[in-house]
């Protein structure tokens, strides 16, 4: 997993400048997000789609996530349901 995790991390030409703020897990979510983004114009996997994808835990997903929105890459968009449903992705 830690292998895929820095292929991901290491063949996407992100400015040294940007890698240097995000650890290699936060680079390989900033890779997923953009390529997702890019092929369908939206980013609506689940963390647990995220983690599996990039090769780290649920929890490593939400804390890149969170990275991302904290430097203002990315917006966060909850979308609830009626109560007793489960969120959209």
């Amino acid at each position: 997993m830690i292998t895929r995790r820095r292929t991901l991390a290491a063949t996407w030409p992100m400015p040294p400048i940007m890698a240097g703020m995000l650890t290699t897990s936060q680079v390989a979510y900033a890779r997923l997000v953009a390529d997702e983004t890019r092929a369908k114009g939206c980013f609506n996997l689940t963390l647990d789609e995220a983690a599996d994808r990039i090769g780290t835990c649920r929890k490593t997903a939400q804390r890149a996530q969170d990275r991302l929105a904290e430097l203002g890459w990315i917006t966060i968009e909850h979308r609830k349901r009626a109560k007793g449903f489960k969120h959209l992705p």
